[in-house]
């Protein structure tokens, strides 16, 4: 019997010593590249007073409200969601509350009467409805306005804190979408040619600066997503104007090939990185859960965070380290890397956590290869300017573009009287996006012979 007592013994001690390292977490240990690593993912949110900062203004963009009282409401609804955040509450708050207001919409037939289907060329749609498309777009003027008001942010920082139940910034994106870009195809088809184009390439600029300045993926694929379509938008238009045409100055540089930071996603990926380590905590400390189970309590307790969050963190750094800006800067594509699992001792030490573990992290590469495929496009687009400057036949001038037009992916290729640019990843849904050459449907930019009152827009 002696045997068993003693190996009894030891099993308790072997147990009480697990437990008590469990319950302290003294095990797995968190080594000195991931505390490098976790000290470099670090992020602060931003501050809704910035005067550069859009966050107010979208936050509110469909409410009838000027930039003070915009700001006010961003400020109120921001401090009720740290108060709640802070106290280890739930948040409640899902989007903008303006005292007296309903949010302004769009009604199905207004969606139908304004370009919205990328398939479709924005350009010709509008010429199709332009009745139903100015009607609509005359009822939303004072919306249209304020979409155009967002010119005078340079960024869009986010100053919620990093929390997975935190209100994410609901822009109505379709909506943004489709009246600025048919405002634009309006004015041109009406024969308003220089508003038109100053319209796409101020909308084109606006987006590319925030989502260039932005620590929120889904504004930075937003804005990604809105250029794309401006540029499709300006090179129709480009195809019905003469080459002699004169460009408005806002057109200048919205169009011009993506320069290195223009890549960079450190800062979103910081934010990612400050939500999954919020979201572990909240696992830890069971906010979804008033009255959790037994078992689920001891589950929590049981779990080693910060072992968790250290191990995640090479998933998240690797968009941020340097192997990551050579790739960039040479606008190579990326694959997410293969996370290590855990290792036996760590199962042992942390199983909770090790199941967390296994749950395979984001893969971030679909959003840089979306920013790849924006460059592409804007190269392209940059390159029906510079052919519409160059005498002579297109097709033979296109290989003596300058080096900063050329696609390092050879997706861009010459078919009849288009250019044609491969996408690689899910920015156009992995199809050909065709641009027409400058001044090849002149045909179809003869305007009605009276054209109506433009619609109501703000002075710049």
């Amino acid at each position: 019997m002696r045997p068993l007592r003693r190996f009894s013994a030891v099993v308790l001690v072997l147990l009480i010593a697990w437990l008590a390292v469990q319950w302290l977490q003294l095990l797995p240990r968190v080594t000195d590249e991931q505390r490098r690593q976790i000290a470099a993912l670090s992020y602060t949110p931003g501050n809704v007073d910035d005067p550069g900062n859009a966050y107010a203004a979208l936050w509110t963009i469909q409410y009838a409200v000027d930039t003070t009282e915009a700001l006010s409401v961003a400020r109120t609804d921001v401090a009720q969601v740290m108060r709640e955040h802070t106290q280890g509450r739930a948040i409640t708050l899902s989007g903008a509350r303006v005292a007296g207001q309903e949010p302004e919409k769009l009604d199905d037939a207004e969606k139908a009467s304004l370009c919205g289907d990328r398939k479709v060329g924005c350009l010709g749609f509008v010429r199709e409805h332009r009745d139903a498309a100015r009607q609509t777009l005359q009822a939303h003027s004072a919306y249209l306005a304020r979409i155009a008001a967002l010119a005078t942010y340079t960024s869009w920082r986010n100053p919620m804190p990093a929390a997975v139940d935190a209100p994410l910034p609901l822009v109505p994106a379709g909506e943004i979408r489709r009246l600025a870009l048919s405002a634009a195809a309006l004015d041109f088809v009406e024969g308003r040619h220089a508003e038109g184009l100053d319209a796409v390439c101020r909308f084109a600029a606006t987006w590319r600066r925030l989502r260039d300045d932005t620590d929120a993926l889904i504004v930075d694929m937003l804005g990604t997503a809105f250029v794309a379509a401006s540029a499709r938008l300006f090179a129709d238009m480009l195809a019905e104007l003469p080459t002699t045409a004169e460009m408005p100055a806002a057109c200048g540089a919205a169009f011009t090939p993506l320069q290195d930071a223009e890549l960079e996603q450190c800062d979103e990926i910081r934010a990612e990185f400050a939500m999954m380590s919020d979201a572990v905590l909240d696992a830890e400390r069971g906010v979804y859960s008033d009255t959790p189970a037994w078992g689920e309590r001891i589950a929590r307790r049981f779990m080693n965070r910060q072992h968790v969050i250290a191990h995640m963190a090479p998933s998240y750094f690797q968009w941020c380290d340097v192997r990551h800006q050579q790739r960039l800067r040479e606008r190579r594509p990326a694959t997410a890397g293969v996370p290590a699992g855990c290792s036996l001792g760590e199962k042992v030490f942390n199983p909770v956590g090790c199941v967390i573990i296994g749950i395979a992290p984001p893969d971030f590469s679909r959003y840089y290869g979306r920013v790849l495929d924006l460059d592409a496009l804007l190269r392209a687009t940059s390159t029906l300017l510079w052919l519409r400057r160059q005498p002579g036949d297109a097709a033979s001038r296109l290989h003596e573009r300058p080096a900063e037009l050329r696609d390092t992916t050879g997706t861009l290729k010459w078919r009849d009287s288009y250019l044609e640019v491969t996408m690689a990843t899910l920015l156009e849904g992995d199809e050909v996006v065709r641009l027409p050459m400058p001044g090849s449907r002149l045909a179809a930019a003869v305007p009605s012979a009276v054209a109506p009152e433009p619609v109501s827009r703000p002075v710049h």
